[in-house]
């Protein structure tokens, strides 16, 4: 975690993603995520906000770390910027982690799948 991020984060936005796990792709997400933004009037990178996610992923490790690419297309200037990214999951997400240390895979990206990693 960054020594600079203050904790309580206070009066966040929480974006809705509509994004469907029948349709995980990169280009679903990022689409979803767009019109997010766009729904709520804010612009990606601009402010910290929270996107919340139904049901985006499956407990494996191929389609988290789909959606972890996914995350670092459609939150460029977040990123660039060094903003937290703050997801939140209808359903716990754990479970593909323990996954991937079974498995022994290792996130080779270090921004977003880094921040969705387990401990």
């Amino acid at each position: 975690m960054d020594d600079k991020l203050t904790l309580p984060i206070r009066n966040i936005p929480v974006l809705r993603v509509d994004a469907e796990y029948a349709k995980l792709s990169l280009e679903h997400v990022v689409s979803k995520v767009n019109m997010a933004f766009q729904r709520h009037d804010l612009v990606e990178g601009r402010e910290i906000v929270a996107l919340y996610f139904k049901d985006p992923v499956r407990v494996n490790y191929p389609s988290l770390e789909l959606f972890a690419k996914s995350m670092e297309a459609a939150l460029p200037n977040s990123i660039a910027k060094r903003l937290p990214i703050i997801l939140i999951f209808q359903r716990d997400i754990r479970l593909q982690c323990r996954e991937r240390h079974s498995a022994g895979n290792r996130p080779e990206h270090q921004s977003v799948v880094r921040l969705m990693s387990c401990p």
